[in-house]
């Protein structure tokens, strides 16, 4: 993840994210944007579902 302020008119914080494993990128321009997608790829059903034996 990158972050950076952009240089516009109204001073604004950009953000990226990009997957090391396909090098996709995900761009956003309000961090309220990007805690959303933060939360739902970090939700466990992104990941299947956890083994409920595991520690």
């Amino acid at each position: 993840m990158r972050c950076w302020w952009a240089d516009t008119a109204e001073t604004r914080r950009r953000f990226v994210v990009q997957d090391v494993a396909t090098g996709e990128q995900y761009n956003f321009a309000e961090i309220d944007l990007l805690l959303d997608f933060l939360g739902q790829e970090m939700a466990p059903t992104s990941f299947g579902q956890l083994d409920k034996n595991s520690p």
